[in-house]
């Protein structure tokens, strides 16, 4: 899915290791196989061609939870946002670029929770012959989840999971400490803005810095407001808590283009969440706003 993956993990065996590794790959490469885009043949890419409405359970269980997430988040999440990036030249091997507005919101048109239903019998059902999916947005974090279940299923409950920034963790490190993440520095490459114990099973972060380009004195970049169709402009950077790594993944979009106050709002009202806020503070700098749970673990990186 056009993602990197790492693993760390923690065995008293060598071979439980390597056997537990190729367990986990083969778990992360058969549902790539299934989820991603980036595969002609794979049950979204056949969804998208309309050339099936046969569901393998893992899209069902994904499509469903998306489209629920879709109405929690008032839009803020939405798997069918595809079409929009790509005009806009993410995820297309091209040179990324400010669209002309009005193809925008002809795009737009087709965008939405209901553009898709699933029968009671599991069956799919395309309600806009125009629109598309993309489960970029949350399969990330459904597959980070489904390695760290392979991993205890075989025994291993000390581990890293990291999925292009969606990460999940189990037990503590080799010195029995908790693991302690860094949140990246949005305005500087390479540099950690804050770093805190992970009290949480999994952890998303969603930031402005990840995929960008520059137009005539402008930062664009690909995290997208499904309700303009431009650039979410409220957030820097978002970090996402849950012991869910499918929540934290979708609700890091949702809460990006949410911003802060909003989202902050959102995040209190629920006891499976926390976050992180990076917004453009009044001065030029930058400012980190934070749910009420992690305000006495967040420390700055420096100290």
């Amino acid at each position: 899915m056009d993602s990197s993956v790492e693993l760390t993990l923690l065995s008293a065996s060598r071979d439980d290791a390597d056997r537990a590794m190729q367990a986990v790959q083969a778990e992360v490469e058969r549902l790539e196989a299934l989820l991603s885009d980036y595969r002609r043949e794979s049950n979204v890419s056949l969804l998208n061609r309309r050339q099936t409405q046969q569901l393998a359970p893992e899209t069902r269980e994904l499509l469903v939870r998306a489209q629920s997430l879709c109405r929690a988040t008032d839009g803020a999440f939405d798997v069918s946002m595809g079409p929009v990036k790509r005009l806009w030249g993410f995820g297309t091997g091209g040179t990324p670029h400010v669209p002309d507005s009005v193809a925008v919101r002809k795009l737009l048109r087709h965008v939405g929770c209901e553009v898709y239903a699933i029968t009671p019998e599991g069956r799919f059902e395309w309600l806009d012959e125009e629109a598309r999916i993309d489960l970029g947005g949350i399969a990330q974090g459904y597959v980070a989840g489904r390695m760290a279940d392979t991993l205890r299923a075989r025994g291993i409950d000390r581990f890293l999971i990291n999925v292009s920034g969606d990460i999940v963790v189990g037990g503590s490190r080799p010195d029995g400490r908790a693991w302690r993440i860094g949140l990246q520095h949005p305005r500087r490459s390479n540099s950690l803005l804050a770093r805190l114990p992970m009290q949480w099973r999994a952890v998303t972060t969603s930031g402005d810095y990840e995929q960008s380009f520059v137009a005539d004195g402008v930062r664009y970049h690909h995290i997208f407001d499904p309700s303009t169709g431009f650039p979410a402009r409220r957030t820097a950077s978002v970090s996402v808590f849950s012991d869910d790594p499918v929540a934290a993944d979708c609700y890091a979009t949702a809460l990006f283009v949410l911003g802060a106050e909003r989202g902050l709002a959102m995040v209190e009202a629920r006891s499976d969440l926390a976050a992180v806020f990076v917004v453009d503070g009044d001065d030029g700098g930058l400012e980190m706003r934070s749910s009420a749970d992690l305000s006495a673990t967040l420390t700055p990186a420096e100290e």
